[in-house]
């Protein structure tokens, strides 16, 4: 390692090593120690799992995620078979509902027409619509 030897303003020294330097030195075996790990896949890891783990340990976990996934698949079927029943009666009663919304504001749009064509009349002819509605 380089040793730098720096002058202060009283003349006293202070060595102090240049890190970035020693970094950059790594042993042949560190390198490809460093290689190796950046090489390791996800697969490689879990692979070595198998060492630290009893196989008691290893059965109670692939008993959790077993257990964990039929939980999983279970809520996905329930959520599924209840999306179906609210779509399925907003189709039934929404549509007849909306449907028969839209009848109503027509005939009271058509209501609507009519009292004008009424008032219309009236200022054309004052007393005439009288006349009809007799009969």
């Amino acid at each position: 390692m380089p040793q730098v030897t720096e002058l202060r303003e009283g003349g006293e020294e202070e060595d102090y090593t240049d890190t970035a330097s020693s970094i950059s030195q790594l042993d042949d075996e560190e390198e490809d120690e460093l290689l190796d790990i950046l090489d390791e896949t996800l697969v490689d890891r879990v692979v070595a799992l198998q060492d630290m783990l009893s196989p008691a340990q290893r059965q109670r976990l692939g008993s959790l995620a077993s257990s964990t996934r039929g939980g999983l698949q279970w809520l996905a079927g329930l959520s599924a078979r209840a999306g179906f029943v609210v779509a399925s009666s907003a189709l039934l009663l929404g549509v007849p509902l909306a449907l028969s919304i839209v009848d109503e504001q027509q005939v009271m749009a058509m209501e609507k027409e009519m009292r004008l064509q009424q008032g219309a009349n009236e200022l054309l002819a004052p007393g005439a619509s009288n006349q009809y509605s007799r009969f």
